[in-house]
């Protein structure tokens, strides 16, 4: 078999809901020449046997299937295989533009002193529904300045593609810093060569509540901080001076009471599609914050503003 420019490693595991459209954006993909390597991380919810009935419909699927070991690992799975020049990342309930592969490819063969490359995203419902576009920053020193931030966003982890063999070399994803390993791995990569993001929106990112962001967000305080201190013994400079001091004493945070973040996502999503005149979405998020705390003043005062319109 040829070798591929592109090699594509998606990790998959317990996303029969939204895989088929997943998978599918990849194999759509107007840039042709890749291997899509899918790593099944020990799914038990008839994920697998969606992904056996693509890779008999596509010779470039090369379907891995291990016990579960996290994203880490197995996307460390699928890095050890790839043969390609370039490695993109795919999650298995985002969906990719058809032109993002030939436009990152086109980008990195054009400027060689970038290592990767990733994009804005439209941030889309459980339903597909747009919530709103989310913007990044473009330049190197940018996007270093936003990795330290934790409330911004510097890269998002499905939009990126990096050369292969930088990947390789910095030894793939940390075990330890599973569920927030794509910080770890821009980190590393800023100090191998420059980071950049297009600025056209490359991928529908997916916002649901069995996603890692919403599961695991309570380690991630934690885990970025470790992570820069990681940083910080590399680059013989403390990236840490640049939190806020609440933020690095890691109290631990109270159990939120039933329903109380739920009611939160509900909340923050339709204010942001309202704020993007995605009215229909926002409506129909305000509607689900409304049946979880219907006696909530923030929660009539969104209804008020989505049912007007703006």
């Amino acid at each position: 078999m040829n070798q591929p420019i592109l090699s594509v490693v998606m990790p998959v595991y317990n996303s029969r809901r939204y895989l088929a459209k997943a998978v599918e954006s990849i194999l759509n993909q107007t840039f042709r020449d890749f291997e899509f390597i899918i790593v099944d991380d020990g799914s038990n919810d008839g994920s697998s046997e969606i992904l056996e009935r693509y890779k008999r419909q596509d010779d470039r699927i090369a379907l891995i299937r291990q016990t579960n070991g996290g994203v880490s690992a197995a996307s460390n799975r699928g890095i050890a295989l790839a043969r390609g020049e370039f490695l993109a990342r795919m999650d298995h309930d985002d969906v990719s533009m058809p032109h993002r592969f030939q436009a990152q490819i086109d980008y990195l063969r054009a400027h060689p002193d970038c290592v990767a490359v990733g994009s804005p995203v439209l941030m889309i419902d459980s339903e597909g529904l747009p919530i709103r576009r989310h913007a990044v920053p473009q330049t190197h020193d940018e996007i270093e300045s936003a990795l330290v931030n934790p409330t911004k966003w510097a890269m998002f982890h499905p939009t990126m593609m990096a050369r292969a063999d930088v990947m390789r070399d910095l030894g793939g994803y940390s075990l330890e810093f599973c569920n927030l390993e794509d910080l770890d791995v821009f980190f590393k990569l800023a100090e191998r060569g420059r980071l950049a993001n297009l600025p056209d929106v490359l991928v529908h990112y997916r916002q649901h509540f069995a996603s890692i962001c919403y599961t695991k967000s309570m380690d991630h305080p934690r885990l970025h901080v470790r992570i820069l201190e990681e940083a910080s013994k590399r680059r013989g400079a403390d990236l840490t001076l640049q939190l806020d001091r609440q933020y690095l004493e890691l109290k631990p945070m109270p159990k939120p009471r039933a329903g109380a973040t739920r009611w939160a996502y509900e909340i923050m999503w339709a204010w942001w599609a309202l704020d993007s005149r995605y009215v229909e979405t926002a409506r129909r998020h305000a509607l689900k914050a409304f049946r979880i705390r219907p006696l909530s003043p923030a929660t009539w005062l969104l209804l008020w503003c989505v049912l007007r319109g703006h």
